[in-house]
């Protein structure tokens, strides 16, 4: 359970009191203005029927990541967060950063698509181009054939032999 402080009312003992006996293992108190103290951040864990502060959240080797604090930008806001970690203390991206890491690959993966479309588009026009001129070589040499066909033959007419 993470308590985010919105204001100074509540009882964070009571509430406290309360996660316990619902049997919350954890219980972190993020308090991003110090409304409570000094400290932005604490956790406790359930030993028995009370929590136990902890000393350290950036590694909480039973929920298998960590918490700590991280000033940035999230949902077009500046300001003090609360971010999951991994042991290195390496922020875990969260579900917004995950969608626009996949925008920007997907719309890599459109350009790199696209250029090989282009590439392939511009390869088969040069097909075309030399397919054409192969064609024309053809009909010429075809032409060609044919005209030295009927010279022969004139020139037989004319009693030229070869």
């Amino acid at each position: 359970m993470i308590e985010v402080v919105s204001n100074r009312e509540g009882s964070e003992v009571a509430k406290a009191r309360r996660y316990a006996w619902m049997g919350v293992r954890y219980y972190v108190v993020f308090d991003p203005e110090c409304w409570l103290g000094e400290r932005v951040l604490r956790g406790y864990v359930l030993h028995g029927l009370s929590y136990v502060e902890l000393l350290d959240l950036s590694w909480l080797e039973e929920l298998g990541l960590g918490l700590v604090t991280w000033w940035g930008r999230f949902e077009d806001m500046d300001g003090l967060w609360l971010r999951p970690c991994g042991p290195d203390k390496v922020l875990l991206p969260l579900p917004t950063e995950v969608a626009e890491a996949a925008r920007a690959q997907a719309e890599k993966e459109r350009i790199r698509a696209d250029q090989e479309h282009e590439r392939a588009e511009g390869q088969m026009a040069r097909a075309e181009v030399a397919e054409t001129r192969a064609e024309v070589a053809e009909t010429r040499a075809e032409a060609a054939e044919k005209r030295a066909e009927r010279l022969l033959a004139r020139l037989r007419e004319l009693g030229v032999e070869e």
